[in-house]
């Protein structure tokens, strides 16, 4: 991961912080539109071995099994980490990214990256240094069957639980 006081988001990015938190909580679940899913693992392989990073974009929606983090978008951004196994959000890509995202009407909903060759689970260093209060999406092609994707939300008391995660469906539609 990144050097100490630096963040995996890069210097400085924790100041935008708030703007990912949702304001009410964890959503139920995490809706993926088509093209989000497909630029997501698209980064994920020009990006192997090293990690893929971005962010997602899109809105929250009520649905009959509560809210729906709806992400309509994936935004890759360059990862500046020295190693292959750790990634670090290029800053100044980050904020120009979310400056863009009021322009086009979608909300910072948290951030992505992968696992060229281990598990769709975060590591003891994601658990350790991912933003809480956000959706965090991890895409993993270790497995040796294809790419894999999971959702997870960091509780403010320090946890993370997996979050259900559906692909295909139009980002606002309810489930």
């Amino acid at each position: 991961m990144a050097p100490a006081g630096d963040g995996i988001y890069g210097r400085g990015a924790t100041t935008l912080a708030a703007a990912a938190k949702l304001r009410d909580g964890p959503p139920a679940h995490v809706r993926l539109a088509v093209n989000a899913h497909r630029a997501l693992h698209a980064a994920a392989r020009r990006a192997a071995p090293a990690e893929a990073c971005g962010l997602l974009a899109g809105t929250c929606v009520a649905g009959p099994r509560g809210t729906v983090a709806a992400v309509a978008a994936f935004v890759p951004l360059r990862n500046l980490a020295a190693g292959p196994a750790q990634f670090r959000c290029d800053p100044v890509e980050f904020a120009r990214a979310h400056a863009a995202l009021g322009r086009q009407g979608l909300q910072l909903l948290g951030f992505a990256h992968s696992h060229p060759t281990g598990p769709a689970a975060l590591s003891a260093a994601d658990r350790e240094q991912l933003w809480r209060g956000c959706v965090q999406l991890v895409v993993a092609g270790g497995d040796g069957g294809g790419w894999h994707t999971t959702a997870w939300w960091g509780a403010r008391d320090g946890g993370f639980r997996e979050l259900p995660c559906a692909i295909g469906r139009a980002a606002g539609a309810a489930p």
